[in-house]
């Protein structure tokens, strides 16, 4: 059952590989439902870690979105996870607590779409 739901939701979705002086160190999986993207993963090569690599992918997210009529992005963090610091400085709020993760979300405005 769950491999179907995880199957389901890779192939509604899209993945991006992220490159860093021309090396692959990392991905990232999205997919759009209606007016808002769901960031489902995003994987950094440790030895790229804390280093702002992270900072520019989401802001290359946000990029992505321009000219999908996205509204808001959103993406799930394990409440222990360092990440979570960098989603709140970036402008995502907790929408939900789910135990030991959260729901985390943004709102895109229209001037946020200029880059």
């Amino acid at each position: 059952m769950r491999r179907q739901r995880y199957e389901s939701e890779l192939l509604k979705g899209f993945v991006r590989i992220v490159l860093w002086n021309g090396e692959d160190i990392g991905f990232y999986h999205l997919s759009k439902k209606d007016t808002h993207v769901y960031i489902h993963l995003i994987q950094i090569a440790a030895d790229y870690q804390n280093q702002g690599i992270g900072s520019r992918v989401m802001q290359q997210i946000e990029a992505d979105t321009m000219g999908m009529n996205i509204q808001e992005i959103k993406l799930s963090v394990l409440k222990k996870n360092p990440a979570r610091q960098l989603y709140e400085r970036l402008g995502y709020q907790i929408e939900e607590d789910r135990g030991s993760k959260l729901l985390m979300s943004k709102q895109i405005q229209v001037n946020q779409r200029n880059f």
